[in-house]
């Protein structure tokens, strides 16, 4: 066998490797001889060849032969060929299909990690039993699982679900799921449900995509995401871009875990009306901590509700404490503080929709604020009416405008309240806009000394 290596690059001896050849395969005998692969073989090579030599191995070298092909994907021709010298030549047939159950169990090993036996889940519902595919996604699964630890766990079960859904569309495209490409614009074209459903008025294409949504509605696929897009892509690609997917799948986890704490709020208040079970004390006191862990997701009219229980109760000062700190925590979305006559007709307890309209008020006044403040630019023109609404302003207001900026936004903001009442004809109100601006700036530099070498250029001289 040494010299079988040499023979091709010694030249003497390489004028003999066909005879080498020829007495290297008088040597097989008594072997195990496997043929794999045959859907793969040339044209020119003709399985009536590839069997004679089979035939040939076990009756004259005693030799144990496995031939090893992919039936559905040979043509015609050699599928009639082979089943032909399949009854004359072979003694025992196997047909190797296994159920997809039995593929995830070969393919991800006798323990699978828990995000293995998610993608096992996914397998199972689209029916997928290649082993080879089966093992690939549970090496891209792995990948994705360490990229997104510490996530909310409904994000690693969406990212599976369109992992499966796109690896299976990639790596089996003959196997009738759509190609990602579609997938991808899934959930954004809506022109078929415009068009009919009667089948013998439609395209042959209009038939095959009809087929891809009702396979991709029983897998519960609703609409394609940009996390999922991104999935698509590195399943194509081979690798994850891990910055991008964890940037995604990060928005995706705090919509997730709004939803779940949602959905807690929902449950305890609901044993709480529809029940007659438990210790009330007990339960009002849980009641209490999972409405304050969920004012960041409710709304005006859940609060109200629940305040109204705790002051039936007596414990007034639990309602008040409630409704002060949903008035701080939702300062990142002030629309909840817009209903405050409540909805649908439905009247709000005086104090508490007062002290949502003031809320509400200061919101809009900010809005206003903010809108007159970015439309004033001293370098190019101005409307007077901006100026004096900026004015108007209480600076608490201008400042909070000031720290949610940053970049150009920011010096443009800080720069044109500190020219607000340097005009010969500004009024007291607008001349105040920049002493307080200017209190603003030495008092924050004052305390920061970081702080003081970013801002200390803002301060203006005794001559400015």
């Amino acid at each position: 066998m040494q010299l079988l290596k040499l023979l091709p690059i010694i030249p003497v001896l390489g004028k003999l490797e066909s005879l080498a050849n020829e007495l290297s395969f008088s040597a097989v005998r008594k072997a195990v001889v496997c043929f794999d692969d045959l859907e793969r073989a040339a044209p020119t090579l003709r399985l009536a060849d590839v069997f004679g030599l089979a035939s040939f191995l076990k009756e004259e070298r005693n030799c144990r032969v496995l031939l090893i092909s992919d039936r559905d994907r040979l043509d015609s021709e050699k599928k009639d060929d082979l089943k032909i010298y399949t009854e004359k030549v072979v003694d025992e047939l196997i047909h190797f299909a296994p159920a997809p159950q039995a593929a995830c169990e070969i393919a991800l090993g006798e323990r699978p990690t828990t995000v293995r036996l998610l993608l096992q889940e996914r397998m199972i519902a689209l029916g997928v039993s290649n082993i080879r595919v089966i093992a690939r996604l549970a090496t891209m699964a792995d990948e994705l699982q360490a990229v997104l630890a510490g996530l909310h766990e409904a994000v690693i079960k969406e990212v599976v679900h369109s992992l499966a859904l796109f690896g299976a569309a990639h790596f089996l495209p003959k196997d009738g799921f759509p190609p990602p490409s579609f997938i991808r614009e899934y959930g954004t074209d809506w022109s078929h449900f415009l068009k009919s459903d009667d089948q013998t008025t439609q395209t042959d294409e209009e038939k095959l995509q009809s087929g891809w949504r009702e396979k991709l509605g029983s897998y519960g696929y609703a609409e394609t995401s940009a996390l999922d897009i991104e999935i698509s892509h590195g399943v194509e690609r081979g690798y994850f871009d891990h910055a991008t997917v964890l940037k995604l799948a990060t928005e995706l986890s705090g919509t997730a875990k709004e939803a779940t704490q949602r959905a807690t709020y929902s449950d305890g208040w609901t044993k709480f009306w529809h029940s007659a079970s438990g210790d009330s004390a007990a339960l009002l006191q849980s009641l209490r901590v999972i409405t304050d862990d969920s004012l960041h997701v409710i709304n005006a009219s859940d609060l109200h509700n629940a305040c109204e229980v705790f002051r039936e109760a007596s414990q007034e000062d639990v309602a008040n404490a409630l409704l002060e700190k949903f008035i701080v925590v939702n300062q990142s979305r002030p629309g909840v503080f817009s209903d405050a006559d409540g909805p649908f007709g439905h009247v709000f307890n005086e104090a508490f929709a007062q002290r949502l309209k003031a809320e509400a008020i200061k919101h809009a006044q900010i809005s206003s604020a903010q809108e007159a403040l970015d439309a004033i630019d001293f370098s190019s023109g101005w409307n007077s009416k901006d100026v004096i609404r900026v004015s108007e302003v209480a600076f608490s207001e201008l400042e909070a405008l000031l720290l949610a900026s940053e970049g150009r936004v920011f010096t443009k903001r800080l720069k044109t309240l500190l020219n607000i009442g340097t005009g010969a004809d500004a009024s007291s109100k607008e001349k105040q806009v920049r002493e307080h601006t200017i209190d603003w700036l030495r008092k924050v530099t004052e305390s920061d000394p970081i702080l003081a070498i970013r801002l200390r250029r803002f301060i203006p001289t005794e001559k400015g």
